[in-house]
């Protein structure tokens, strides 16, 4: 072999002459040299140019700031490193092995803050910045730059904008490390006035109330950016901007100025979407949507929208697009409620469902929804709702009651309460993080019976979730470490009904079978049967008061936007609590296809059953999905 070496500007250079005349180079190998603190497999990691895949010479320079770093913050500040290509004239595919040959240095510890210049915060306060390092702890910059934008951040909302912080180390005893802080405060800064340029429609008032600082109070910068966060979630903006504006003569004074740009009242168009209800098992669906609406009614930000939907599901089992739903509905969006920043949204919505496999029926719904968020990651709301469902797989046959219901009528009163805590990096492709939801609701069922006899059914409904999802970089034999995603899901839910009556609608059921719930299932297909076939086999699913779900996927990067996914899903539906019994749930596992997409992934599942029960003898099913199953 031949070793080419030379500084990083003419690799690119020597890279074009190889390519042009061997055409596509291989990266053969990855090499380090001089590495004794991290082992071979470890650096591999973490650079980016991957073995045996297409050699990129750009990468180079990228390759090096991440092996420098991850030395860097475990104590080698004195590190350097060097690149060389090798030309593999041996390997029948004329590639090219990597060299990066490392010069570790000396590994230093930390000793001490020394910290100069502060006024208005104490000592303790700094030095407690920086306690992600004790006295003889492997000197780490990257929690020295987490202490410094802490210690930044505090003076920021302190009133102090101009904060300047300057930072140097002192060696003492040869390895250990002394950090000097010097610290120059500057003027503590007033708001004088705030002044937004931009407004047309939007009534002032409006962004009074948004805005989290006021006249005559010390700067705050988180306030500031809360404040913007604010008015871009009212949706009446296409940009906002906040800006500090010094007043000449006054150094401890500045103006706020809100730069915006105002988004046109009405809108209307046309929607193409995918839809995922988690809580709502009819399957994955495409949307067609045709809306719009007045989203600043009289400059006050409440909001009116009319909104009609066609939705179809594609059946894998029969090959054919089914028209799944049309719906219809009013939205009007209170954005202040209790004098706080909760939404009120009162809506009316008229759906006709046709489920795959479970019976037909028409729902009219009149709601209230409050929601209020908690912080960044958890969010609660209640809802108070008025349901009439059409059954349609009923004939009605008692006309004339005092309520207009008949017995495939009900009419159902209800308040819920959710809360929800979402900590994923990701919405559509998660790699890290988990998502909780609870829900706990009170219903009043009202209906009638053959005999003309007014029935009320009232039931508690209990529902909870958890979602994991964590990076998962197993290592076989010699390859680099894979970069998977472990994701895991339960879900249990209860229907408790607390007088005598046992009835609940069909549309308060659980379902489960199909693409988000049990792959290898039908959709509606696990779990009671309301129609069976001669040979006893479930054709339509009835529901059920009680549901338990548990799977675990994981997820495979394969090339471009693909990716496959392995999985075993389990679970059942259970007419109540009552008839629960452990040795029912059902096991299926498979793999699939997903394809990312800006608007979420595409899938096609195919589960196999582990366990089947005699009423649902088919062995199989595919599935295509919208979004991951979980």
């Amino acid at each position: 072999m031949n070793t080419i070496k030379f500084p990083y500007k003419y690799i690119i250079f020597t890279f074009l002459i190889i390519n042009s005349i061997f055409g596509k180079v291989t990266l053969n190998n990855i090499e380090f040299k001089g590495n004794y603190f991290f082992d071979s497999g470890d650096l591999r990691d973490v650079v980016q140019s991957e073995k045996n895949k297409e050699f990129d010479a750009r990468l180079i320079n990228l390759d090096k700031i991440l092996l420098r770093n991850i030395y860097f913050f475990s104590g080698f500040l004195d590190i350097s490193i060097w690149d060389s290509i090798v030309v593999d004239h041996k390997n029948r595919n004329r590639g090219v092995n990597l060299i990066y040959e490392i010069t570790e240095g000396q590994r230093y510890y930390f000793d001490s803050v020394d910290i100069n210049g502060n006024l208005s915060l104490s000592i303790k306060y700094l030095e407690d910045q920086f306690r992600g390092m004790k006295r003889g702890d492997p000197f780490n910059q990257q929690i020295v730059n987490e202490a410094l934008e802490k210690i930044e951040n505090r003076y920021y909302n302190d009133g102090k904008p101009y904060i300047e912080l300057s930072t140097s180390r002192e060696v003492k005893e040869d390895s250990l490390l002394i950090i000097k802080l010097k610290i120059e405060e500057h003027l503590t800064v007033y708001i004088k006035n705030i002044i937004y340029v931009g407004l047309k429609r939007v009534q002032r008032f409006i962004l009074t109330r948004e805005t989290e600082f006021g006249r005559n109070e010390q700067y705050n910068r988180k306030k500031i950016e809360n404040t913007q966060k604010n008015i871009y979630k009212t949706g009446l903006f296409d940009y906002v901007r906040i800006e500090l504006d010094p007043i000449e003569d006054v150094p401890d004074s500045v103006n706020i100025i809100v730069k915006l740009k105002e988004k046109k009242t009405n809108w209307y168009g046309v929607h193409l979407g995918l839809a995922y209800e988690e809580d709502v098992y009819y399957g994955n669906k495409i949307n067609v949507t045709l809306q719009g609406g007045n989203r600043n009614l009289f400059g006050t930000a409440r909001s009116l929208s009319l909104h009609l939907t066609e939705s179809f599901h594609f059946d894998f089992n029969d090959k054919n697009f089914v028209h799944a739903e049309n719906e219809i509905f009013l939205r009007f969006v209170e954005p202040w409620i209790f004098y706080t920043r909760t939404p009120g949204v009162f809506q009316i919505n008229y759906r006709q469902l046709r489920p795959l496999n479970s019976a037909p029926f028409n729902l009219l719904t009149t709601s209230f929804l409050v929601e209020h968020d908690y912080g960044e990651w958890v969010k609660g709301s209640m809802m108070i709702s008025i349901k009439n469902l059409n059954n349609l797989s009923n004939e009605a046959y008692i006309q004339g009651n005092t309520e207009g219901l008949t017995p495939d009528q009900s009419r159902t009163y209800s308040l819920a309460f959710t809360m929800k805590r979402n900590r994923l990096d990701h919405f559509f492709n998660p790699r890290d993080g988990s998502r909780t939801m609870a829900t706990a609701g009170l219903s009043d069922n009202v209906y009638f019976d053959p005999g003309n006899n007014k029935k009320h059914s009232i039931y508690f409904t209990l529902t909870g979730s958890w979602a994991r999802y964590q990076p998962w970089r197993p290592q076989i034999f010699e390859l680099p470490r894979f970069h998977f995603v472990l994701a895991s899901r339960i879900r249990i839910g209860n229907i408790a009904v607390i007088n005598h009556n046992d009835y609940v609608p069909q549309n308060d059921l659980f379902f489960a079978g199909g693409a988000s719930t049990v792959r290898g299932y039908r959709e509606q297909l696990l779990g009671p049967a309301k129609v069976v076939n001669e040979r006893g086999e479930i054709i339509e699913g009835a529901g059920g008061k009680m549901i338990f779900l548990a799977n675990i996927e994981t997820r495979i990067p394969l090339f471009w936007l693909l990716m496959l996914e392995v999985f075993i899903d389990s679970g059942n539906v259970w007419k109540s609590a009552l008839d629960f019994n452990p040795a029912e749930i059902c096991f299926t596992t498979g793999a699939g296809i997903a394809f990312l997409t800006p608007i979420g992934p595409i899938r096609v599942d195919y589960g196999y059953k582990l366990n089947k029960p005699s009423t649902n003898p088919w062995p199989d099913a595919w599935h295509l999905g919208f979004y991951f199953a979980f």
